[in-house]
């Protein structure tokens, strides 16, 4: 188990449809205090396209000033389509 070193949290999930094109779904979670989902978006990109994302999708909602390595990225993998849209809905900021 990955010992949390950092406030916020993002776990991502990955998918690759039959073209090849490849889209990650992130939660981004409050660690301290409620533990609470603050951000879930999905969008397209490979590899770690899912850090610069989620930077972008959180200055949006005026969490400014966080670098990469103030996020501790948990990379779920690769799954089906369906699982990941369903993943991706919820939290406070609901980028779907």
């Amino acid at each position: 188990m990955k010992t949390l070193e950092k406030n916020l949290l993002a776990t991502v999930k990955k998918f690759q449809d039959i073209n090849g094109n490849t889209y990650h779904a992130v939660r981004v979670r409050l660690v301290n205090g409620s533990q609470r989902f603050i951000l879930s978006f999905k969008r397209y990109g490979y590899g770690t396209h899912y850090e610069e994302t989620t930077l972008e999708e959180l200055e949006k909602i005026g969490f400014c000033g966080i670098e990469k390595n103030d996020i501790d990225f948990f990379d779920l993998g690769y799954g089906l389509k369906r699982d990941m849209i369903s993943w991706s809905k919820g939290g406070c900021y609901n980028k779907n």
